[in-house]
């Protein structure tokens, strides 16, 4: 019997208190003042905190290491906040916040600072004491330059500046010797100085949506970049320096006003993903042809008038982009692409596939529509994998019943070509699968 009481004794004084270590809301916060050194996390998501009482003594919370306020309404940091010296993650996104205090300097553990979504205009000088700080997240404010004193930030990696005012990178940047990632998209940066030759450890820059149209003439310091983005840019033209980027896996530089690329990006012999969409290519730049790395390639969105035999060595291509061309036709060249998994050719011109794109059989996805074509080869009845056929808007006339044996074809989309038999095909597809139930049953878009 007293066992028994005992251990109802135990279970109401487990349950007459309630132990959060991570608090969500204003309630559950509330009631870990009781016991607040059992807290280490509060997470608090929609909320309006204007006006409460219950964050102004948040550094009784002496074990408290990570905040995350995300879109709540708290117009600047809680002073409170800086007396946290075990704090390691703060992230305060979307909140409305103006001003950073310089007494943020107190937060000596902290680690990654998120303030992006905000209305911050200028950072103070004093975050530069921020010693232990490896990651720092502005994305999406409105400020234009950075304070000197960012530049000793020893051990920050990651710093992200998107979507912002800036015309220029700043120059205390450079300092940062240990950065690995700069995010720099969406502000009006209209150069890259040569200074950037400095950050030996950068693996990815991203430049997309600026103003640039100026290279620096040496890239040979950034000897460990792997990922360049700097789409949407005025670049005419590419610099033989870019070839000094020879640990380059991704580059990007669709949305340009490019027409050809330097000999030397054939050293760079890791790219395996290439961006020149919605530029002024009129055929494929020969380097491509050396370029045999590539697994991606996106060049839709120009005036290529052919695609060339000389990609043929092109073995490991999975993703080939060419919609929005003048091209007439899909070249024999297509076939030797056998692990290819989507191929998009939408709006061309283009009348005829050529019988060897039987040999793409890890085809899953074949764009096609708004072109010119007649018929489709029995040989695409090989693609076993593929999924989606879109072949809207063509002149598409008579299609062998042999090419509804594709095993695994789900969606056809044939609407806009008037002159097909639709009914024909679809109890075509319907009886084969009838056949072989290890087939899918295509959902056939037609104009009956």
């Amino acid at each position: 019997m007293k066992n028994l009481q005992k251990l109802v004794l135990t279970l109401f004084l487990m349950t007459s208190t309630v132990i959060f270590s991570q608090i969500r809301t204003l309630v559950e916060l509330k009631e870990a003042y009781a016991n607040p050194k059992k807290i280490n996390s509060i997470s608090f998501y929609e909320q309006d905190l204007r006006g409460t009482d219950v964050l102004d003594n948040l550094q009784l919370f002496t074990n408290l290491q990570d905040i995350q306020f995300y879109n709540c309404k708290i117009d600047e940091i809680p002073s409170c906040i800086h007396l946290l010296k075990q704090l390691v993650h703060l992230s305060l996104t979307r909140c409305q916040i103006k001003v950073v205090s310089d007494k943020i300097s107190k937060l000596k553990s902290l680690q990654y600072l998120n303030l992006s979504g905000n209305q911050i205009i200028e950072l103070p000088e004093s975050i530069g004491k921020l010693e232990n700080l490896t990651t720092l997240n502005l994305n999406d404010n409105q400020i234009n330059e950075l304070p000197e004193s960012i530049g000793e930030l020893v051990r920050l990696k990651y710093l992200e500046l998107n979507n912002n005012k800036f015309n220029k990178i700043s120059p205390f940047i450079f300092e940062l010797k240990n950065l690995s990632d700069i995010e720099l998209g969406n502000n009006s940066i209209n150069s890259i100085p040569i200074e950037i030759n400095q950050m030996s450890k950068l693996e990815s820059l991203n430049l997309k949506n600026n103003r640039i149209n100026q290279f620096p003439t040496i890239l040979s310091g950034l000897s460990n970049l792997k990922v360049l983005l700097l789409n949407s840019n005025q670049l005419t033209y590419l610099p033989e320096c870019i070839g000094d980027l020879v640990n380059l896996e991704v580059l990007s530089l669709s949305k340009n006003e490019l027409n050809n690329l330097p000999y030397n990006l054939k050293r760079i012999t890791k790219l395996n993903a290439l961006g020149l969409s919605f530029n002024q290519f009129k055929q494929v730049p020969s380097v491509l042809f050396e370029m045999h790395s590539l697994r991606s390639l996106d060049i839709d969105h120009n005036q290529l008038t052919e695609f060339p035999a000389e990609m043929a060595s092109h073995i490991g291509l999975a993703y080939l982009h060419l919609e929005n061309n003048n091209l007439k036709h899909l070249p024999d060249v297509i076939g030797k692409y056998r692990i290819l998994q989507i191929l998009d050719a939408d709006s061309n011109q283009i009348a005829k596939i050529t019988d060897s794109i039987g040999n793409c059989i890890h085809l899953s996805d074949l764009y096609l529509n708004y072109n010119k074509l007649i018929t489709l080869p029995e040989s695409m009845s090989k693609i076993e994998n593929l999924d989606d056929l879109h072949l809207k808007y063509n002149i598409l006339e008579n299609i062998s019943d042999v090419v509804w044996t594709m095993k695994g074809l789900q969606i056809v989309d044939l609407r806009g070509n008037p002159h097909l038999d639709c009914k024909h095909i679809t109890d075509v597809a319907y009886k084969l699968w009838r056949i072989d139930y290890s087939k899918s049953q295509p959902h056939i878009y037609c104009d009956y």
